[in-house]
């Protein structure tokens, strides 16, 4: 069974110090709009105050003139567990805790922390919002960061206002897939689960979102390099290991040409204990100067001679914007 969740650690860890301690950004300012605006891509949108403007890659909004910045993030769900601990954990060095509680609004419910952070010379008076739908998914992270000068243009009930308009909508895959470093120009009538811009696509094919008895391909892209070709299949096997699959047995690894690329195929068996579901896996890496690419792909073993095929399919789809 392939886990999204699985990738979501370091970007968890990023999220909760940039949350708790990020400093001052400017920007451009200029009239907001009185209805909910969405970052590319995100289920989570919000009303922004009039004065601030979304930046060029639009999960924040900036006040040039006094300094301000509104951040709105979607998290993976896992990701809600971890960071509600940080906000009840110990204060970070130079951040001192104002208050702590429930907060409620129109589409959720979560928990609004108010810290002041001395950082440059500086204070800075921050909101941290960490809500979620009625339903439990998606989630958000929103921050609200109020330079002290700037404290008279920014009141507590402004900022309260502005983040009880948090709201959701439905996943816009295709809005999603466009934000994709790379293009899947066939999907093999897989259907797409779960995207993020650098986490990665989860594809399926089945009633539920993640099951081992349905055939699954993860593609995700990371920073790891492997300059010397030799031990591209150490760090491919090694990778595969480490990804969380249990009882896992590689069986072949083996180099193979892709558009005239070198790509590592590792090929392995594994079983889901709560089911029993005997799996067949592949992975697929491609590394570069600037990283590497890779597709897992499972399957229950009765259903891979029909679902192989497709996985490459999907792999043999992937192009360069």
């Amino acid at each position: 069974m392939l886990r999204f969740s699985g990738l979501v650690r370091a970007y968890v860890r990023a999220g909760v110090l940039a949350c708790l301690v990020g400093g001052l950004a400017l920007g451009a300012a200029c009239g907001a709009s009185a209805n909910p605006v969405f970052p590319p891509g995100s289920r989570v949108g919000i009303t922004p105050p009039v004065g601030m403007a979304p930046d060029a890659v639009g999960a924040r909004f900036q006040d040039g003139r006094n300094g301000a910045t509104l951040t709105v993030l979607e998290l993976p769900g896992p990701a809600y567990e971890q960071i509600e601990r940080g906000l009840f954990a110990a204060n970070e060095p130079n951040v001192t805790l104002i208050k702590r509680e429930s907060f409620g609004f129109d589409a959720g419910l979560g928990y609004l922390a108010q810290v002041e952070v001395k950082t440059g010379g500086k204070t800075l008076r921050k909101w941290v919002l960490l809500g979620r739908a009625v339903a439990g998914e998606p989630t958000a992270l929103v921050t609200f960061d109020v330079p002290s000068e700037a404290a008279a243009a920014y009141p507590e009930a402004k900022i309260r206002e502005t983040l009880a308009s948090v709201t959701f909508r439905p996943a816009p895959v295709e809005e999603q897939l466009n934000l994709m470093p790379m293009k899947l120009s066939d999907l093999a009538g897989f259907r797409v689960v779960r995207v993020h811009p650098t986490l990665g696509v989860l594809l399926t094919d089945g009633p539920k979102d993640q099951s081992p008895e349905q055939p699954t391909l993860l593609l995700s892209f990371g920073t790891q390099t492997a300059s010397n070709p030799s031990d591209r299949q150490s760090i491919a096997r090694d990778m595969l290991r480490n990804f969380g699959l249990p009882e896992l047995r590689i069986q072949t690894t083996e180099t193979i040409r892709l558009r005239n690329q070198p790509v590592i195929e590792v090929r392995a068996e594994a079983k889901d204990p709560p089911s029993g579901t005997e799996l067949r896996v592949v992975q697929w890496m491609r590394f570069s100067e600037g990283g590497f690419m890779r597709i897992i792909a499972a399957a229950p073993k009765q259903d891979w001679d029909a679902a192989f095929p497709r996985f490459r399919a999907v792999r043999d789809g992937i192009q360069p914007r």
